[in-house]
């Protein structure tokens, strides 16, 4: 059983707020402010093909629940919004892609309001116009960015089974300090691998716009892990520049799993480092074309454990230290819609056509152990199918080349939507991998870890695997407490792993199982997860499986 608890303040709200408050959802977007000036406003089209220029930038950040709505103004929800520090006017605007004095820019605005959606910070964003001027050479707009604020204090405790085995965490995080975009958090977790004790501290305009940096320590029953990063990416497809560098390393033990039982483990140290620059045109006619050279550097050694490393070779050690370069394609078709990986709230997608190619060269005189090429690529494609539905489509290629053989890792997937109206959406998903002379034995695994719910954990594994997932997902509109929103899903997954240095034993086959679960998103938290709990049936079940499968845990989409 999975209890995840979005703030002290959210559970006391789940416990004794009103029932009046258990309404019916609808896209929440901060209240539209009344304009300075009467009369009808032309719109952010309109202006645009009219040549308009941007005049004040007025920013409004909003608190976690609107005090006007009758449902959102009693007392719990009055002390939330006393307790949180509402985000400060000015990290909204660096987030902004316009400035005053720019060209009005109907795109550019949209995508200003899916990076401050991206954010942990906002819950919801409206970019409106609150005047407009006609002046002697031009027309310019003031416009007025609304921005509502997702809770981002976040103390939680999870236990959470899945592919039968426990897991349980306790964390507290702030996503927000004091209204500043700072994030620091711990957490102390305990899984079928390892206990860690974790810290970690970043923030996305740490140097100034979009100049992220982070830092991360754990200390873990089996060793560390520890990572430094500084990063400005290219954040908006007509960003012209980027650059970075990183530095870790982690210390652990790995387990090597056979017909899901764990036949040993072996130790695993791995330092890395790596920095680049990237420069671009921008987006121009629809495309933006990005270049990027940089170097990384990679050092991982193996070694058995006393008693408890499991028969055969370990992987050898490999040290990699490689320039390279790297090229992406990415082809402006941005949407804006509800009710597909999430439920009732603004979904960002893209279907356009990106594509991605990085070929680099290991070095001896760098320190790397062989000379190689190492290579990767992947390409991802949405389309439209007949009104109601909606494909996307990806495949991708890595690996390292030397005369002396190679290394390679290849996948593919696909994930389909079909509407049936707003409410019901049939989902189906396929993905597939293959790894040729891999470092780690049996590096793919199915189970009840990874989508094959009614089996236990990594049941299967070797260097080629399939998956498949039908569901039929319910999107409701119940909203218990203005808090949660509340969906499920009947589904169909089935698949298996073979190949290999560690054949499965028992049930090598195809896996199958059928079965239901209940889907509850805290969309007012900035840790944004969706909580699934399942009740799965295997259809191909040897003495040993559960005949009913109880798995709850949490996932990033529906």
């Amino acid at each position: 059983m999975r209890i995840r608890i979005v703030g002290i303040l959210c559970c006391a709200l789940l416990l004794v707020a009103p029932a009046g408050a258990q309404e019916e959802a609808r896209e929440e977007l901060p209240p539209a402010v009344e304009p300075p000036m009467v009369g009808w406003l032309p719109s952010l089209a309109e202006l645009e093909a009219a040549g308009a220029t941007i005049g004040e930038i007025r920013i409004q950040p909003q608190n976690i629940f609107d005090l006007t709505d009758p449902r959102e103004n009693n007392f719990l929800y009055r002390i939330a919004n006393a307790i949180h520090v509402v985000t400060r006017p000015e990290l909204v605007r660096k987030t902004l892609l316009f400035k005053t004095g720019e060209k009005l820019s109907v795109r550019v605005i949209e995508e200003s309001e899916r990076l401050l959606r991206s954010t942990l910070q906002v819950y919801a964003v409206r970019i409106q116009v609150v005047a407009v001027h006609d002046g002697v050479v031009n027309r310019t707009v003031d416009l007025e960015v609304v921005t509502r604020d997702r809770w981002t204090l976040d103390p939680s405790a999870s236990v959470s089974r899945t592919g039968g085995t426990n897991a349980d965490r306790v964390a507290l995080k702030e996503a927000n300090l004091l209204g500043t975009g700072l994030s620091v958090g711990y957490s102390r977790s305990s899984n079928v691998d390892r206990t860690s004790n974790t810290f970690d501290v970043s923030h996305p305009h740490a140097f100034g716009p979009f100049t992220s940096a982070s830092f991360s320590f754990a200390d873990a029953s089996d060793g560390k892990a520890q990572s430094f990063s500084v990063s400005r990416p290219f954040f908006a497809l007509d960003s012209r520049y980027s650059a970075g560098a990183s530095v870790g390393s982690i210390e652990r033990s790995e387990a090597v799993y056979v017909s899901g039982e764990s036949t040993g483990t072996y130790r695993h140290q791995q330092d890395y480092a790596g920095a680049f620059a990237g420069w671009s045109a921008g987006l121009v006619d629809g495309w933006t074309r990005r270049h990027t050279v940089g170097l990384t550097y990679q050092d991982s050694s193996y070694a058995k454990i006393a008693g408890e490393s499991p028969e055969g070779e370990l992987p050898a050690n490999l040290t990699l230290a490689a320039p390279y370069y790297r090229f992406q394609l990415i082809e402006d078709r941005f949407r804006t819609e509800i009710n597909f990986n999430s439920i009732g709230k603004p979904e960002d997608f893209n279907l356009g056509l990106d594509f991605t190619a990085e070929l680099g060269r290991s070095l001896a005189v760098l320190g790397s152990t062989y000379q190689q090429w190492i290579y990767s690529t992947g390409i991802s494609k949405g389309y439209d199918i007949g009104s109601r539905g909606q494909l996307r489509a990806n495949v991708g290629f890595s690996g390292r080349y030397a005369s002396s053989g190679q290394q390679q890792a290849s996948s593919l997937g696909s994930q389909y939507f079909h509407r049936h109206d707003r409410s019901l959406t049939f989902y189906g998903s396929f993905s597939g991998s293959m790894v040729r002379n891999p470092d780690a034995p049996n590096p793919l695994s199915v189970g009840g870890d990874n989508d094959l719910r009614g089996y236990p954990l990594r049941y299967q594994s070797g260097n080629k695997s399939v998956l498949l997932n039908l569901e039929e997902r319910a999107y409701t509109d119940w909203y218990p407490f203005r808090l949660i929103r509340v969906g499920g899903a009947v589904f169909y997954d089935g698949g298996r792993a073979w190949g290999g240095s560690n054949p499965n034993t028992a049930n090598s086959g195809w896996l199958s199982d059928v079965g239901f679960g209940l889907r509850l998103l805290t969309d007012r938290s900035s840790a944004g997860k969706v909580l699934h709990i399942d009740v799965a049936f295997p259809l191909n079940r040897e003495p040993g499986i559960a005949a009913v499968q109880l798995l709850v845990y949490t996932k990033l989409t529906l």
